[in-house]
């Protein structure tokens, strides 16, 4: 019996899939005829284990889905990725704060607040949508938002201090970093569901619900102190 050379090689180079494609749906010519041509042509062919999942949607739907399954759970992938986002990891930028910000050198803090969190709404509404909402076409104001975290987090509009909607702890809008929330992460892009972090709990909290991420410090806290006292 002979045998076909099923390297990437000459074929794919000489003749290619659009070729190919036109013997078998223009000519009906087999997956043996093709190979057979390809041979002839150039030396080497595609493999049957190529052809068929090319030209059956079953068949590649099915590969497809193999290969989903295998990159998920097969411990060799899992690892090799984590492994190369481990290598590219690369220190946070350190972002300025509202105050050491051009626009407060310039116009004032007061200005350089409401400008930043006016485009802070702006990516919470867009959340979920494929085009970011202009502020103008957001569901509430900034003064609306600084109103409600009044009564939600203890603001303090002369001070610009208040409860971090994750810790508790005391965070100030205007000299501390923090970042905009979605208090339910699957929730809606609504005034009761916006809310004021510290960075650092945010990144921590991720996509979690409070729940979610409250039961997953616990089982942290659990961990470590069962290392502790063993």
């Amino acid at each position: 019996m002979e045998k076909y050379k099923t390297s990437a090689g000459n074929w794919k180079q000489q003749i290619g899939w659009d070729e190919i494609d036109k013997w078998k749906y223009e000519e009906g010519l087999s997956y043996k005829a093709i190979r057979d041509r390809c041979i002839e042509l150039c030396g080497s062919a595609p493999s049957k284990g190529s052809l068929s999942p090319h030209f059956n949607e079953v068949v590649k739907e099915n590969l497809r889905q193999r290969q989903r399954v295998y990159r998920a759970e097969n411990v060799n992938v899992i690892l090799g990725k984590k492994l190369d986002q481990f290598w590219r990891h690369t220190p946070p930028i350190e972002l300025p704060t509202i105050t050491e910000s051009v626009r407060a050198k310039e116009r004032g803090a007061t200005k350089a607040l409401e400008f930043s969190i006016s485009g802070r709404i702006s990516r919470f509404c867009s959340k979920g949508e494929k085009v970011k909402r202009l502020y103008r076409d957001c569901n509430f104001t900034v003064q609306q938002l600084l109103d409600s975290w009044k009564g939600t987090q203890n603001y303090d509009e002369d001070s610009h201090n208040l409860e971090c909607a994750i810790c508790g702890g005391s965070l100030n809008i205007v000299n501390d970093l923090w970042h905009m929330d979605h208090i339910d992460p699957r929730g809606k892009n609504t005034l009761e569901n916006c809310a004021a972090t510290h960075r650092v709990c945010n990144q921590m909290k991720s996509d979690l619900s409070q729940e979610e991420f409250q039961e997953l410090v616990a089982k942290i806290n659990n961990f470590n102190q069962s290392k502790n006292i063993s």
